[in-house]
């Protein structure tokens, strides 16, 4: 009878032991899947700056022609 209430708990143990390291597991995959996520996010951020600076550079280029054009049909 005792060997098999010590055979019980070590299932049970090991079932505990086992459910455990699923929990750890899925810790593990979320921190992963946001990890994963933020570099996605730096990725883009990284490929968008240059095209921000493009288009305010065009849109401060296109500001001064308009000015000037704007200028000499006044004179």
């Amino acid at each position: 009878m005792s060997e098999t209430v010590a055979t019980e708990m070590d299932f049970q143990e090991q079932v505990a032991r086992i459910k455990m390291m699923q929990e750890e597991t899925r810790k593990y995959v979320a921190e992963q899947h946001k990890l994963m996520t933020k570099t996605a996010k730096l990725n883009r951020d990284r490929w968008l700056a240059p095209l921000v600076v493009v288009s305010s550079l065009g849109g401060g280029v296109l500001a001064a022609i308009a000015s000037h054009m704007i200028k000499g049909m006044g004179e």
